[in-house]
């Protein structure tokens, strides 16, 4: 798969992180936004295989995709994604990402395919789970 194509489908999954972080009023970090996404990489499958009833390598802080960063970057100078830097005291840079409303229209528009809807099940399903054990830990 290239590159381009990669990216393209990162930027889905990167809508769809951040739209169900929204519906938790909840914006999520650079690293907050790759476990989320690694998680929806494994639970994606179970939902595929096993319809509910009702890439990454590992980084620093847990996994990381490369796909991800530049898939928010393209979504951020598209104006479908807000992000907030700041500099932490060692010299890292975090970073906390929103949809705009023009993100939000797009991933809507994209909910209208029936597997992108079952991914966004799985995103919200995991958005749950993680409010439980409690965003900070993500």
């Amino acid at each position: 798969m290239s590159e381009q194509i990669r990216v393209l489908n990162r930027m889905c999954d990167v809508g769809l992180a951040l739209y169900t972080a929204k519906d938790h009023k909840r914006s999520l970090s650079r690293i907050q936004l790759q476990k989320f996404i690694y998680l929806l990489d494994v639970i994606r499958y179970l939902y595929e295989m096993l319809p509910p009833l009702e890439g990454h390598k590992t980084y620093k802080n847990g996994p990381y995709d490369s796909a991800i960063q530049n898939a928010v970057d393209a979504m951020a100078f598209r104006g479908l994604v807000k992000i907030r830097s700041l500099t932490s005291s060692n010299g890292n840079i975090t970073s906390d990402y929103e949809l705009t409303a023009a993100g939000l229209s797009w991933v809507e528009k994209l909910l209208s395919d029936q597997g992108i809807a079952l991914r966004q099940e799985a995103a919200s399903e995991i958005a749950s789970r993680v409010k439980l054990l409690g965003w900070h830990r993500l």
